[in-house]
């Protein structure tokens, strides 16, 4: 999605547009490319431990502004976790401490739904305090997790509708 609005803001390059053509089905082609697109931007490739702090400030922002809920969100993190080959960092944070919640949650066993939302909120909270310097999904408009994104990722990674995963 970055992509596309960079294109949209004169910044050129072949990679770049080889990006933005990419649904994002497939994470593996847009690792391939990732690195030499944002060259094409003059943008620096992120750490492992900026991305991270990034998307999970991003989420847990969006998460505490209702623009997510907390079991999508959790949903995720599950996701996200189960997809890195080491988690430690991801898990060290707080919305990492939300890794297992998906199978507490979905199979109803543990604690009552408003106790889970609780948790996740407060999660959220300790999260966006850690990353109180990073950009709000509001203030990159369509960034990490902006409006436009979250309304396409559930299809472009093959995600579960969100009424799909109440039950």
């Amino acid at each position: 999605m970055w992509a596309a609005h960079w294109l949209v803001q004169d910044l050129d390059g072949e990679t770049l547009r080889t990006l933005a053509g990419l649904d994002g089905r497939d994470p593996n082609e847009v690792r391939d490319v990732l690195a030499e697109a944002l060259a094409d931007t003059g943008t620096p490739m992120p750490s492992r431990s900026d991305a991270v702090k990034t998307v999970y400030t991003d989420m847990a922002r969006c998460c505490l502004a209702g623009q997510v809920s907390e079991r999508w969100l959790v949903s995720m993190i599950e996701q996200l976790v189960i997809e890195e080959d080491d988690p430690g960092e991801m898990l060290a944070a707080p919305l990492g401490a939300l890794y297992g919640l998906d199978d507490e949650w979905g199979a109803g066993w543990g604690r009552t739904e408003p106790q889970l939302i609780a948790a996740v909120q407060a999660a959220c909270a300790q999260q966006v305090a850690l990353g109180r310097n990073w950009l709000s999904c509001a203030s990159r408009g369509n960034g990490v997790m902006g409006r436009q994104a979250r309304a396409e990722q559930p299809s472009q990674v093959g995600q579960q509708d969100e009424s799909d995963l109440d039950g």
